[in-house]
């Protein structure tokens, strides 16, 4: 699984910006960037690219949709990829409606991603799923300190231990 991340992050280039550490915990009471649409396509797109498998988290499982939002709300994110993350939305949607359903998270997984894959076809899709998949990875590998990774499920998935030195909060200095 180690080896898999590895190879996804390595052929994604990510973004200089993955890999910012929202500066507090992503708490249920903060606002959210993205809307209750935006965040329910938001998490099939991230569950299409990191599926749970057997004894292997999925996206969903491991809060990459609260990870990405809190990371985009960051204020060092520059204000145009959050536009960027949010404006290409629509246009899953509609490949989603050009295969008949309703949505990209109404379509079965095998749907969802033949849509990706013509996404990635269209100006900047290749980018923009690059750019996803990387705040997904954050949210599979990163410490859950920053609101991923609960209880650690994706290190424990892949047999990580973590290290004795880590983040005390979001952004903190390590305990």
């Amino acid at each position: 699984m180690l080896s898999r991340a590895a190879l996804l992050a390595a052929a994604a280039g990510l973004s200089m910006t993955v890999g910012l550490r929202p500066r507090r915990a992503s708490a249920a009471d903060e606002p959210q960037l993205l809307s209750a649409a935006e965040w329910t396509t938001m998490e099939a797109v991230q569950e299409t690219l990191w599926p749970a498998g057997p004894g292997i988290p999925g996206a969903k499982d491991l809060n990459a949709t609260r990870v990405l939002d809190a990371a985009l709300r960051d204020p060092r994110v520059p204000p145009i990829e959050r536009e960027w993350v949010r404006g290409w939305i629509p246009t899953l949607n509609e490949l989603a409606r050009a295969r008949g359903a309703a949505s990209f998270e109404a379509l079965d997984p095998a749907g969802r991603e033949a849509a990706l894959v013509a996404f990635r076809e269209q100006d900047e899709g290749s980018g923009w799923i690059r750019l996803v998949l990387g705040y997904t990875i954050e949210a599979v590998l990163g410490d859950p300190v920053h609101g991923g990774n609960p209880g650690e499920a994706g290190w424990r998935s892949m047999g990580y231990e973590p290290c004795d030195v880590r983040p005390s909060a979001p952004g903190g200095p390590p305990k």
